[in-house]
């Protein structure tokens, strides 16, 4: 196994631009008025060059943000806030991950998100017990407002939470 190049970021966004992200994506009270975002269901992580889970019952939601045009409302939000901090030059995508509790931590298997190199970012929305895995078995703690950067096209796995009810990220991927 090749050695994993990483860099981590504590207190990656302004405290009050994070705490607008966190408790937009992650409300403390029930509200069916207000802001709301569209999920989408993923069985499983899936990769051209390794399999996902083969466990049914593991699955997670996402948001797509951006998938090379801008797809969500959080758009420009989130841009507002990372853009600068991340120097993107060219953006490939942005999606917003929740993975539902388990009784046990689980991984959701090794993947890529793209063949060819470019850069990832993962920031974490909540602090929990999951964490991403990358291919040299470093594991990354969820913190919340913590930036994980490093090589998207290099296996990495997430995996789920048993202390929270979910554990929510950012993925970035761009040059």
């Amino acid at each position: 196994m090749a050695e994993q190049q990483y860099e981590i970021i504590d207190n990656f966004l302004p405290s009050d631009a994070f705490k607008k992200l966190h408790d937009f994506l992650l409300p403390s009270d029930v509200k069916f008025e207000g802001t709301t975002i569209g999920w989408g269901y993923v069985p499983k992580v899936i990769s051209k060059n390794k399999k996902g889970t083969e466990d049914w019952r593991l699955f997670y939601l996402a948001h797509l943000v951006y998938d090379h045009i801008p797809l969500s409302p959080l758009f420009n939000p989130i841009m507002t806030y990372c853009n600068e901090l991340l120097d993107i030059k060219s953006l490939i995508r942005i999606k917003i991950n929740l993975y539902p509790n388990t009784e046990i931590v689980k991984e959701h298997g090794m993947h890529t998100d793209y063949d060819f190199s470019h850069k990832a970012a993962i920031l974490y929305i909540n602090t929990c017990d999951g964490y991403t895995k990358l291919e040299d078995g470093t594991k990354i703690e969820s913190v919340a407002n913590r930036m994980l950067l490093f090589d998207g096209s290099k296996l990495h796995t997430p995996s789920t939470c048993t202390d929270q009810s979910v554990r929510m990220n950012i993925n970035f991927n761009y040059f």
